[in-house]
């Protein structure tokens, strides 16, 4: 395979990657986003074939693992539009995609390979893992998806790639403060504690306080497990209710700031780290697919 043709790969590869990244946030967005990752896909086979005019689209597709079909419409698409003219008829055309058609343009939810755990040693780690589970509750087109299914928020992982991710390397005396929704059972939920080396000790409650969606009732809590490796109490004798009334934010799955501040508080000192983290922080390092 020759180095054009492995760049034009991983040129599409990219987009993809980029597009499952931003098409979990919001259902809308998800629809604009496939359509606008097809003018960019035609720009990277225009861009390909700009070099090598000859090459047959049934070549690209054995050497992309692209249909032809696929190749040859992003290849149009790019030709007949600027970039702002297909912004606007993405605009458009996103309104009208029904959720079926959505799922077959995008997939199944894929796991994105995560980036190179962070080098360090840490004492304090802090968790929002993506889990994986089955929730096909909410046709978000009716509110443009603020809430609803998991699927179309963020790329889940299993409870056994969690298990075998790299983690950070820990001092000997560490805690853990995981998030776990209600829809995970809590034996997978010790299951991941025990493979990264932790113990469950005790956890808060966030009531979230606005109606909720659920299967069985409004599941409108969260809790935040605290675990511990070796022996590491807290350094502030500090005792926080256990339940937390905080109001949420119509972001999916964004935790409240006064999380941290507890933990700040609680644990003052020695080195800490946000695994999934979906923004940089003072005082913290940050590891995940969204910064």
């Amino acid at each position: 395979m020759s180095d054009l043709i492995i760049s034009l790969k991983e040129k599409l590869d990219d987009i993809d990657r980029q597009l499952y990244k931003s098409c979990y946030q919001n259902y809308f967005i998800s629809r604009k986003n496939i359509i606008l990752a097809q003018w960019k896909k035609g720009e990277a086979v225009s861009a390909y074939r700009g070099v090598n005019a000859d090459i047959s689209y049934r070549e690209l597709e054995r050497e992309t693992r692209r249909r032809r079909e696929n190749l040859k419409h992003w290849h149009e698409i790019y030709k007949n539009n600027t970039w702002e003219q297909w912004e606007q008829k993405a605009e458009e055309k996103a309104h009208n995609w029904t959720k079926a058609a959505i799922e077959k343009a995008l997939g199944k939810p894929k796991e994105i390979e995560p980036p190179p755990m962070i080098d360090g040693v840490y004492r304090i780690i802090y968790a929002d893992p993506p889990w994986k589970f089955n929730d096909e509750l909410i046709d978000s087109s009716t509110d443009k998806s603020t809430y609803g299914a998991q699927i179309h928020h963020f790329p889940p992982m299993s409870i056994e790639s969690l298990c075998e991710m790299d983690i950070p390397e820990t001092n000997e005396n560490a805690v853990l403060f995981l998030w776990v929704t209600s829809a995970i059972k809590p034996d997978d939920a010790h299951t991941v504690i025990n493979s990264w080396g932790f113990e469950y000790k005790a956890k808060f409650i966030w009531d979230k306080v606005k109606h909720n969606y659920g299967h069985y009732n409004s599941v409108r809590h969260e809790e935040l497990w605290i675990c511990t490796k070796g022996s590491c109490m807290p350094d502030v004798p500090k005792l926080f209710d256990s339940i937390q009334t905080i109001e949420r934010t119509t972001k999916h799955s964004e935790k409240p700031e006064e999380f941290r501040e507890i933990i700040d508080t609680l644990y003052p000192t020695g080195n800490r780290i946000e695994l999934f983290a979906r923004k940089r922080t003072d005082g913290w390092d940050s590891w995940g697919n969204e910064i």
